[in-house]
C-alpha cells in the first residue's frame, strides 16, 4: 500500500436540498446565537469558509503529518513516500482475539442472496410490490419528529404507472399487507420510483409524537423479528419485502382517477 491522499473539488452541485454535513451544525448554532470552536479557530457563521477551509479550520498545520494546504497543491493527489515505512508496533500482552473478517454462517448467507430473486417471491397474486425503505428530508430516522418544522405524513410512494393500474389516485387511501402484518397508507404518486415497488419511510409510529394510522405508516408493523432480521447484525429487513394492496374493509374501493 501507497500512502496516497487526494483533495479533489466537487464535481457538480449538489441535488435539491442536500449539503454537507458541518453546514447544517453552523446553521443550527448560527441561529441559536451559539459558537463553534474548532482546533483552528472559531467557525465564522455569518461568512462560512469554503470546504476547503473549513478542513483547514478542522486540521490546522501542524495536527497532520502533511498539512491539508499541502495536499491541496497537487492536482490529482500525491504519493507521499516519506510515509511509507511504517513501524507496526507488537500486540499487547494478553490481546489474543483476532477480528472476524468472516464470520461462521456469513458464507451461507452471501449463498442465499446471491441466488436470491426478489420477483420469486411474490407468488401469484399473493403479493404484487416490493417494499422498499427511503429516508424523508424532514426528520433523522426516528428524530427530530417532535420539532415544530417536521414531516406531518408518510405516504407511500408509487409509480404513477402503478396507481393506475391499481385504480387509485394520489391522496387515496388503501391497506398494505405483507406476510407479518398490515397497515393503512395514503397513496403517493413518484416518478423516481420503480414500477413494481411502493417506497415508504422507515422511523415513523412514535408513540411520543402521537404517530398512528395512515398519516404515519408505520413500516415496523410489517416485519417480524423472527424472519425479517438480518442473521448477523440483526437489523431489521426493509427491502425487497413482498406486500400487496387491498381496500379497507367497510370503505369499499377508493374512485381513482
Amino acid at each position: 500500500n501507497k500512502p496516497f491522499v487526494q483533495f479533489a473539488d466537487a464535481v457538480v452541485q449538489p441535488p435539491g436540498q442536500a449539503r454537507e454535513e458541518w453546514l447544517y451544525l453552523a446553521e443550527l448554532a448560527r441561529r441559536l446565537g451559539s459558537t463553534i470552536e474548532l482546533p483552528g479557530g472559531e467557525l465564522d457563521l455569518q461568512s462560512l469558509p469554503t470546504p476547503a477551509g473549513f478542513l483547514e479550520l478542522l486540521f490546522p498545520e501542524g495536527s497532520t503529518k502533511v498539512p491539508i494546504a499541502e495536499i491541496m497543491r497537487h492536482e490529482g493527489g500525491k504519493v507521499f513516500e516519506e510515509f511509507s515505512d511504517l513501524e507496526i508496533l507488537p500486540k499487547f500482552e494478553g490481546m489474543d482475539d483476532r477480528f472476524q473478517l468472516f464470520a461462521e454462517g456469513v458464507d451461507g448467507e452471501i449463498e442465499v442472496l446471491l441466488g436470491y430473486d426478489a420477483s420469486a417471491g411474490l407468488p401469484g397474486a399473493e403479493f404484487t410490490h416490493l417494499l422498499t425503505s427511503r429516508r424523508n428530508g424532514l426528520v433523522y430516522n426516528s428524530m427530530c419528529h417532535e420539532v415544530s418544522r417536521t414531516a406531518t405524513s408518510n405516504p407511500a410512494h408509487l409509480h404513477p404507472s402503478d396507481l393506475d393500474d391499481l385504480g387509485v389516485a394520489g391522496g387515496d387511501v388503501l391497506r398494505l399487507v405483507s406476510a407479518h402484518g398490515a397497515i393503512d397508507v395514503e397513496l403517493a404518486a413518484d416518478e423516481t420510483v420503480r414500477p413494481g415497488v411502493v417506497s415508504v419511510s422507515h422511523g415513523f409510529g412514535s408513540r411520543v409524537g402521537g404517530e398512528h394510522g395512515r398519516d404515519f405508516a408505520t413500516v415496523s408493523q410489517l416485519v417480524s423479528t423472527d424472519t425479517s432480521v438480518d442473521l448477523f447484525s440483526r437489523m431489521p429487513i426493509l427491502s425487497a419485502l413482498p406486500v400487496r394492496f387491498e381496500a379497507i374493509p367497510g370503505k369499499g374501493r377508493p374512485s381513482g382517477r
